[in-house]
């Protein structure tokens, strides 16, 4: 065996021990570097080793069950009403809000300018040109006197 072949049984070999294969025990007598490569496997499967198994503990589904069952049959407690009923409407709460809110705007009264709405007629003359370069103004001016 040479030391190509030593490296692949190695790599296969998860659960053999170098006893168990006469060739391969030969061939660590004979190479240092596969001897220095066997006893570092032997270490990490030593250590590997030392890990405990894991175990399956006990299912939790049925503490859940039992837990949901007996929330179920309980009396709910003043807060724990308190919080089941404020999830519940807040929503519906938020929707009134808005509803009375805009009411309000809608239906509050309008403030106008005094004397209503108005359009100011500009008068020009004979030629289609203003006579007076602020006409504008004066006929603004003249209207809220009114």
């Amino acid at each position: 065996m040479n030391c190509e072949a030593f490296k692949d049984w190695l790599a296969e070999s998860r659960a053999r021990t170098l006893e168990q294969s006469p060739a391969a025990s030969a061939h660590v007598e004979s190479c240092g570097s596969c001897r220095q490569t066997a006893d570092e496997e032997q270490v990490w499967r030593h250590l590997f080793g030392l890990i405990p198994e894991h175990s399956r503990g006990p299912s939790l589904w049925s503490g859940v069950t039992l837990a949901i069952q007996e929330r179920q049959h309980r009396k709910l407690s003043l807060s724990d009403a308190l919080l089941l009923f404020s999830r519940r409407l807040a929503p519906a709460f938020v929707v009134l809000l808005m509803i009375t809110g805009g009411w309000f705007l809608w239906s509050s009264p309008r403030i106008e300018a005094e004397g209503g709405s108005m359009i100011a007629m500009l008068e020009t003359s004979s030629s289609g040109f203003m006579e007076e370069p602020d006409a504008i103004l004066v006929a603004w001016a003249e209207a809220g006197r009114q």
